[in-house]
């Protein structure tokens, strides 16, 4: 077996780590597309420390992720790991003891205070991946991910929601006028409608030009859809999707506050699903449904209405590292 890093072979590392993307469960897509829009969005990683342990030329096990401010992980998330399901079990647990070792070279940065890596559900190596990472110090905690299979026809995708969503959906189809943004119709003037609804929304302008030229650049390349959202002509709301391998991810969304006695969002997200049905997508994840007694009130509405939508919840563990206050004291007398 052998290590090999993305930042020594992009493209190579990029085509066989995607065959494991399939079905991981992640809370942030990974394309080449979708790395330079969370780049522009929150903020580049200072270094790229993706690697993959290869057995002749297939990608066993791969973490995907960097370094930013002495954290390791990606884009505000955790790190992500990927497993070739089906490997036999000797092949795996060797793989996941190579990649704990680059795991445990890593901690021993002096600049890394602190990690985080999103293991899907146990497998045949989870008791040689927990065992691992509790000897590293990592603690697990649980991470839930709302999920659509595509492959249902859609009717049967909408009568999957909660009966409210449903209901929600009805309303939105008598009184919302809907504008997909795709490849086939990647107008810049409707991006720039969403870019200005979300500025308004917010408040104030949150995104630099450089994440709507990646966002442009997703639209056009046919890996992400937009649909903007009108009542009685004015745009009130927009669902941003972006997919990565076979998967549709729910991006990001903007609703006029002034209109939230109303159910601004079900019927375009349901039209952003079905859409990336009709794209070929396998597919369709709604992010982060975790509760957490921490949760605000509007956290647990969010989670709420995306476990409306969600059909199956895909589990995993979110491992997490701190390194003990006296080494990082060390670490800065060095």
């Amino acid at each position: 077996m052998k290590v090999l890093r993305r930042s020594a072979d992009p493209e190579r590392f990029d085509a066989l780590v995607a065959p494991l993307l399939a079905g991981a469960v992640n809370p942030l897509p990974y394309s080449p597309e979708g790395e330079r829009y969370y780049a522009a969005t929150v903020g580049a990683m200072e270094t790229d420390i993706s690697f993959a342990v290869l057995d002749t030329d297939k990608a066993v096990v791969a973490i995907m992720g960097g370094r930013k401010d002495g954290v390791l992980g990606r884009f505000g998330q955790p790190m992500g790991w990927l497993s070739a399901f089906g490997s036999s079990t000797g092949l795996l647990c060797n793989a996941v003891g190579e990649a704990l070792g680059e795991v445990k070279q890593l901690l021993k940065g002096s600049d890394v205070t602190a990690a985080a890596l999103l293991a899907a559900s146990p497998d045949a190596h989870h008791d040689s991946l927990a065992g691992g990472l509790l000897s590293l110090g990592f603690a697990p905690s649980p991470f839930f991910v709302g999920c659509i299979d595509l492959a249902l026809p859609p009717d049967a995708i909408e009568r999957g929601l909660r009966k409210g969503h449903r209901q929600q959906v009805k309303w939105g189809r008598a009184h919302l006028t809907l504008i997909l943004v795709d490849q086939r119709n990647a107008d810049a003037g409707l991006l720039d409608r969403y870019r200005q609804l979300h500025a308004d929304v917010a408040g104030r302008v949150t995104r630099g030009e450089e994440s709507w030229q990646a966002t442009d650049e997703l639209l056009r390349s046919g890996r992400a859809r937009l649909v903007l959202s009108t009542l009685e002509s004015e745009l009130v709301g927009g669902t941003l999707v972006l997919d990565a391998g076979d998967t549709a991810y729910y991006g990001s969304g903007a609703y006029r506050r002034e209109h939230f006695d109303k159910p601004l969002a079900h019927w375009p997200l349901l039209a952003a699903v079905l859409a990336s049905r009709d794209s070929g997508l396998k597919r369709f994840g709604l992010g982060e449904v975790t509760p957490r007694a921490s949760d605000s009130e509007k956290g647990r509405n969010i989670i709420r209405f995306k476990r409306g939508f969600s059909q199956e919840v895909a589990s995993g563990l979110v491992w997490s590292w701190t390194r003990p206050v006296a080494d990082q004291k060390d670490a800065s007398d060095a």
